[in-house]
């Protein structure tokens, strides 16, 4: 599998536990991507417009067709949701993932036998450094979660609260309401 194939298999790898319950991802770069209306809330963070935007089109950048690249939106926002949540739990359980740890990660794919190919394939799915370091930070702390909640039941059971938690304190503003969140409060009771 070359080097392109691998990082966006584990791109859809990430997602897919995270959705699935197993654990992965947050922040997703709020700290470049701080300004514009938000468009959802975790526990009173805010996930901004322009964070959206940004990884919207990296999700559209990796995806191929027409009815893909519509969902490339939900995805995101679905994607930004889930990775405060990954943060927010990593940090109640004490699960920790340094920056020097994915620092040196990033290195090696980097400066390995495919780093150049590496790179261009990051710059063509719209990431850099820091999206990238940020992935592999989430992937660190989703794998130690998954370590802490146990395996078969006990690990679904670990998912399936820490899913029911996390919902409870996640709204969206109207017109990005995923699965993930549910809308506005504030929004809700406009419409009364």
């Amino acid at each position: 599998m070359n080097i392109c194939k691998q990082h966006l298999f584990r791109r859809a790898r990430i997602l897919a536990l995270l959705l699935a319950g197993s654990v992965a991802l947050a922040g997703c770069g709020a700290a470049r991507h701080s300004g514009g209306t938000p468009v959802a809330f975790v526990q009173g963070s805010a996930i901004s417009r322009a964070a959206l935007a940004h990884w919207t089109t990296i999700e559209r950048a990796g995806k191929q067709g027409p009815s893909i690249r519509a969902g490339a939106e939900e995805r995101a926002l679905a994607f930004l949701i889930t990775a405060k949540w990954i943060e927010g739990e990593a940090a109640a359980q004490g699960v920790r993932a340094s920056a020097s740890e994915a620092q040196a990660t990033y290195e090696r794919l980097t400066h390995g036998p495919a780093g150049a190919t590496f790179a261009a394939n990051l710059r063509q799915a719209g990431m850099d450094r820091t999206d990238e370091l940020l992935q592999l930070r989430l992937e660190r702390l989703a794998a130690g979660l998954r370590a802490k909640g146990g395996t078969g039941r006990r690990l679904a059971a670990f998912v399936a609260a820490y899913r029911r938690h996390w919902r409870a304190r996640t709204s969206c503003r109207p017109g990005y309401v995923v699965p993930e969140c549910r809308e506005s409060p504030a929004a809700a009771s406009s419409r009364r």
